[in-house]
Parts: C-alpha cells; structure tokens; sequence
C-alpha cells in the first residue's frame, strides 16, 4: 500500500489480531496473543481495530450448531483471557492516561469527542442521506476489483456449500462474519472513506 496514514499500520495489525482470534479460538488458548496485538492496533487508530478483529467470531455460534467442540468457552473460566485483557488494559490504558496527563483537555477534546464520537456518531445538523450507508460495500465492490467479485462468491458459497473440513469451514465462516460484520459497523458511522475498509481485506 502505497498511504502515507496509519491505516496501512492499522490494516497489519488488525489482520494480525484476526488470525490471532481464530488460533485462539481453535485452540482455546493463545489469548494472550491476541490481546496483545489488539493493543498494537488500539494504540495505531482506536479501539476498532479490536472489534473487526473480533468480528469473526460471529462464526462461533455458526459453527457450534455443526460441531459443538467449536463452541467459545467463557471468558471467566480462560485465565489466559483474563491475564491478556489485562495486558491490553495495561498497554493501552497507560497509554491513554499518559497522553492525558501530558496534554489535558485538547488531547480529550481530539481523540475522545472529534475523532472516535465525532466518527462514530452523526451530527444531527449533518445531511446525511440514508443512500450514504450504501459507501462501504460500494467502495469495497469498486475499489477491490477482480477481488471483490471473488469474494462475493466465496461467500455465496460458504452459506450455500460449505467446506466438509471442519477447520477450513469454520475459517471460511470465520472470514465471512469478519468481512459482513466490518461493513456493517462501517456502514452505519458518520465517518466514511474507501481506506477505511482494507482493515477488512
């Protein structure tokens, strides 16, 4: 990528986090791991980077109705989940009391109110018409050509024929909530650019 921003960072880590979520999840241990790079992509662009890398695991309750061993076991009974929240709490919660604490009220003002409300949430003077909600899929659709189509076929597929193969199925599903979750949420934030979507890819 050829973007001099923090997305292409933020897309790395992301898409690190996300195959950090799937071993973990397979394997039911790892979590530390995941956490830990979860932390890299809050501290490269916001706390999002954690929920697309966690929106694959839309695929659990998916997956538990064909093989229940893939059912997510809950996070109070995994000490390694608990032991990487709280790094990740550590990691980025020092982060953001130390920026705080070096820069007052204009770093709240910038990162809490402009750039994670202010994207997420719609002004209510802002014209926003409801077509605008349409942007991610079309951006992905337009932007990613020959592998757009591609995907949209691969996911046509995964709900009409999935893999016999227990840990290819469960990744194909895995990387179809990933995809749809991710333009959902984008879908419905204020806040909407073609670049935004490669977290996803």
């Amino acid at each position: 990528l050829a973007l001099a921003r923090t997305d292409p960072v933020f897309t790395l880590t992301v898409f690190g986090s996300a195959l950090l979520a799937f071993w973990a999840w397979q394997r039911g241990r790892a979590w530390p791991w995941f956490w830990l790079a979860a932390a890299a992509a809050t501290l490269t662009k916001g706390p999002l980077g954690v929920v697309f890398a966690l929106g694959g695991l839309v695929a659990a309750p998916w997956e538990r109705r064909t093989d229940p061993q893939y059912a997510l076991p809950p996070v109070a009974r995994n000490p390694g989940h608990l032991a990487g929240l709280g790094l990740f709490i550590l990691i980025s919660g020092g982060w953001f009391l130390t920026a705080w604490l070096t820069e007052g009220k204009a770093f709240i003002d910038k990162v809490m109110l402009r750039e994670l409300v202010g994207h997420a949430v719609p002004r209510s003077d802002a014209d926003s018409p409801w077509w605008r909600c349409l942007e991610p899929a079309l951006y992905f659709l337009s932007r990613f050509l020959p592998w757009s189509i591609l995907a949209c076929a691969s996911i046509w597929r995964v709900f009409r024929a999935p893999a016999p193969h227990a840990r290819v199925r469960s990744f194909e599903r895995f990387l179809t909530g990933h995809l749809i979750l991710g333009l959902l949420i984008l879908s419905v934030a204020s806040h909407k650019r073609a670049d935004l979507n490669l977290p996803l890819l």
